[in-house]
């Protein structure tokens, strides 16, 4: 009659090699959970940077209307005629001519 009897001798290893399977998959598990936070914490912020690059647009749009606003020819004209500016009709721009000249003749200006 034959006896089958196991293998008492591998036991240990096979001991050894499900603890560090076992440790290996709760490291995984723990892993996963701590990588969900993570990216659950990440998409909480974007949304929040989000919503203040909104906020940062409209008003950047706000000050853009009111930059416009104040530069506007008609605007300009009006608030000129308020403070009493007058257009000049024919206006006299400087140029190097006279600037050499006034040089030469000013006898008070410095000279450079």
């Amino acid at each position: 009659m034959t006896i089958i009897r196991p293998n008492k001798g591998n036991k240990k290893l096979h001991n050894i090699i499900i603890l560090f399977l076992g440790c290996f998959v709760v490291a995984f598990i723990v892993s996963g959970i701590s990588m969900y936070g993570i990216v659950v914490g990440l998409h909480h912020d974007i949304n929040k940077l989000q919503e203040n690059l909104q906020k940062e647009e409209l008003s950047k749009s706000k000050l853009q209307n009111q930059i416009f606003q104040i530069t506007d020819v008609s605007n300009l004209e009006r608030n000129a005629i308020q403070i009493g500016l007058i257009k000049e009709q024919n206006p006299q721009y400087l140029n190097t001519k006279s600037i050499t000249e006034s040089k030469i003749t000013d006898k008070t200006a410095p000279t450079l």
